[in-house]
């Protein structure tokens, strides 16, 4: 009673933590089957599992059956030793993976000495899960010749590939089975670091701070959701009972690639670049067995020269510079017996300066409308608390906090007047940035979760609460962006088309110069429940449902959305012909839900309004009638306080089925092949639905988007339910590490 009193009170000191909490994995389990040499089962016997990646022995005993189970284990290398009076102790070796469950059988023959047999041929293949996916561990993230962003590993993981923007050399989505880079869930050391404001990646992390990477492509179990692509789980590494460190340094130039055909763009010409990247990290333990560290820092520091794509500067180089510096801590406490507490930190805060290239700004004009810097990046902590209360029943709870920025600005009072843009000679720019932002986010994100073993169940049931805020501040340098235009009807008068923000009361006759200012929340609530029943030794079905609900919250503090009724439904199921943990048959279904991120509430619920005015004035903002008859366009203001959404809007969501078969055909070396359909159930879009030039919200195809206007308001069309499936037929191969080599194959 005083162990489960010390446990319950850890729970509800964290779950009062007004950190988030997140409730993503960051373990393995195991399991497996002691027998005699005849093949009968043998109840009570002792197994106990050590590894140098977990603190202390965790034990448990076989139960009627034979069968034993050990979760919520640290990943990593594990000696299990099998001890039962009469009986010659036996010992396994086994590598839990994170995410994964790994299997042990042992076969104890009648004692006759008390030597232990220890044995090392543990299976390639996780007979127990239906789900896709790829574990990547320390060794394969040292050695595979990728990128150093964790995002650019997760590439070889079948199924999986780059959508990136091959213009940015910055960006890193990837897309899962034809979804696309904002559809995926990004996890590290059980923190959400999803980006918050398009769903992208938002947290930077090189290789040294990674223990181990495991991606989920497919046929996931109900406690993992928002997300209609994959999942990316990161553990970062932990200290030990020995002391460790590296020190580390990269350099990269254009000298030492080969020489490419330049790219030619709007965005310039690549020339020089260089890369370097150096640092350190180190761990080991505090108290021996008790308390660990470890810590890494890694400084970024690449500069890159673009050719001008035009004007009186057309061929000359400008550079744009970008310093990073990363890092990872983080502290494991053994509490108690069974209970353990892990205090997480990270950072990445990236400030980029020179010429700024992105979907706002290009080098194409004046030094003064692209000479700048972007802040980007953020710190966030985390909080994990495990208890076993007993060898049937685990109490976990996770805290977190998540921040990131997005800001840029022009590098001096020069970029601070109007920008003019010239349609008549490729939009060339003079005057001012354009652009200037700057935006915030945080999200806090609290939760916990409840195993229990209950003969040939394991069952786990979990709630997660989640609120994300923002602050925006957008405005036009000099207070508007202006595009200048050849008039053909009068030629001494160029058109101007003024573009900006403007205040809520604004008219087309009186529309002053302002800025967007909004401060919008989401308020996320989810609650799941699943089971992996285990039939005999050879038949497994694992079936759940997840629940959502997403509220989407003004900057006034009005609830503009509130979807409360996505039901995400999972079933599967994995039968191991031979029960021997050699090959498994396997089917599954799911429904999957994507968390809409925070770009919708800033755009369309923050009382933006946008004039579009014409006039033959450079910096007027007062309509001019004969302008806009030279022009054929009137003036407008463009959107509204906030944007009309269907009342009965259904969230986005896909529906997949996956069926397969592998079969480890030698040791350390499985094959497999596997069928995937994916296709979309909903979509969420905005459309102009009144010819005043009012967008709403609403699902393509029915509700209040059954028809459209066309963007000259002259006609109203019927919008098509939105289409996209995704059909293929995988073929893999995993060479586990042995024999000095490894490998990933798919097709």
């Amino acid at each position: 009673m005083v162990q489960l009193r010390r446990s319950l009170f850890f729970v509800c000191l964290i779950l009062l933590i007004t950190i988030p909490l997140s409730a993503q994995s960051t373990t393995g389990s195991l399991s497996g089957r002691a027998t005699g040499s005849d093949g009968t089962a043998l109840p009570g016997v002792t197994v106990e599992a050590t590894s140098k990646s977990m603190q202390g022995v965790r034990t448990v005993v076989t139960d009627s059956d034979g069968f034993y189970r050990l979760i919520n284990l640290p990943p990593g290398d594990y000696r299990i030793t099998f001890t039962l009076a009469g009986f010659r102790s036996a010992a396994k070796l086994a590598l839990v993976a994170l995410g994964g469950q790994a299997n042990a059988d042992a076969v104890l023959s009648a004692a006759v000495s008390e030597e232990i047999t220890i044995t090392a041929d543990a299976p390639v293949l996780d007979t127990t899960s239906s789900s896709l996916g790829t574990n990547l561990n320390k060794r394969a993230i040292e050695t595979l010749p990728t990128a150093r962003n964790y995002a650019s590993i997760v590439q070889v993981a079948p199924g999986v590939s780059s959508d990136a923007n091959v213009s940015n050399g910055s960006q890193s989505s990837v897309t899962v089975y034809g979804s696309s880079g904002a559809e995926n869930a990004y996890f590290i050391d059980g923190v959400n670091t999803t980006n918050m404001e398009y769903g992208f990646q938002g947290k930077e992390l090189n290789f040294e701070f990674i223990s181990e990477v495991d991606v989920k492509t497919g046929g996931y179990e109900a406690e993992f959701g928002r997300s209609t692509g994959g999942i990316i789980n990161v553990i970062t590494k932990s200290g030990g009972n020995d002391f460790h460190g590296d020190a580390f340094g990269y350099y990269d130039n254009d000298g030492l690639q080969t020489n490419a055909k330049s790219v030619v763009s709007d965005n310039g010409t690549p020339g020089g670049f260089t890369r370097k990247d150096f640092g350190l990290d180190a761990g080991g333990y505090l108290m021996r067995d008790k308390l660990w560290f470890f810590a890494a820092y890694d400084g970024v520091r690449n500069s890159a020269n673009i050719g001008l794509p035009g004007g009186p500067r057309a061929g000359q180089f400008v550079t744009s510079e970008s310093r990073r510096n990363l890092g990872s801590a983080k502290l494991t406490w053994n509490v108690g017996p069974s209970q353990s507490l892990v205090a997480t930190f990270l950072q990445d805060p990236r400030v980029d300066t020179g010429a700024i290239i992105d979907g706002s700004h290009s080098i194409n004009g004046n030094e003064s409308t692209y000479l700048g810097r972007q802040d980007f990046g953020g710190r966030d902590i985390g909080l994990s608390y495990d208890a076993a209360v007993s060898s049937s029943w685990l109490i976990t709870a996770k805290a977190s906090r998540h921040r990131e920025e997005n800001s840029v600005g022009p590098s001096s009072d020069a970029g601070n007047a109007i920008q003019y843009r010239d349609n008549d000679n490729e939009f060339f720019q003079t005057g001012g940035f354009g652009l200037i932002q700057t935006k915030s986010f945080q999200r806090k994100f609290y939760g916990g979760s409840v195993t229990g073993l209950l003969r040939a169940h394991e069952m786990k049931v979990g709630i997660e609460f989640e609120d994300e805020g923002a602050e925006v501040v957008k405005r036009m340098s000099g207070g508007q962006q202006v595009d200048v235009f050849s008039n053909s009807v009068n030629p001494a008068k160029p058109i101007y088309r003024h573009f900006y923000w403007t205040t809520q009361d604004a008219t087309i006759g009186n529309a002053p110069t302002s800025a967007l200012q909004a401060s919008p929340r989401h308020k996320n609530t989810t609650a799941y429940l699943q089971d992996r029943w285990s039939i005999g030794r050879d038949l497994v079905i694992n079936y759940g449902v997840r629940w959502d609900r997403q509220q989407i919250i003004d900057a006034g503090g009005v609830t503009q959305i509130d979807m409360k009724k996505d039901f995400a439904p999972r079933l599967g199921i994995t039968w191991d012909p031979k029960g021997d943990h050699r090959s498994k048959v396997f089917g599954s279904y799911g429904r999957f839900y994507e968390q809409i991120p925070m770009d919708l509430v800033i755009r369309s619920f923050s009382y933006e309004r946008q004039p579009r005015i014409i006039n033959y004035s450079p910096t007027s903002t007062t309509p001019d009638a004969a302008a806009e008859s030279d022009f054929d366009t009137k003036s407008a203001i463009l959107g509204g306080f906030t944007e009309p959404s269907d009342p009965n809007l259904r969230n986005q969501y896909l529906t997949e089925y996956i069926i397969g078969g592998e079969r480890e055909v030698r040791p350390n070396l499985a094959l497999g092949i596997k069928g995937i359909y994916r296709s979309y159930g909903e979509v969420i879009e905005d459309f102009l639905c009144a010819d005043d030039g009012t967008y709403c919200i609403g699902n393509p195809g029915r509700g209040i988007m059954k028809t459209a206007f066309t963007l000259d308001y002259s006609t109203q069309l019927a919008v098509p339910k939105p289409k996209r499936t995704y059909k293929g037929v995988q073929l893999d191969a995993t060479k586990r590490y042995s024999d000095h080599w490894q490998a990933i194959a798919s097709y």
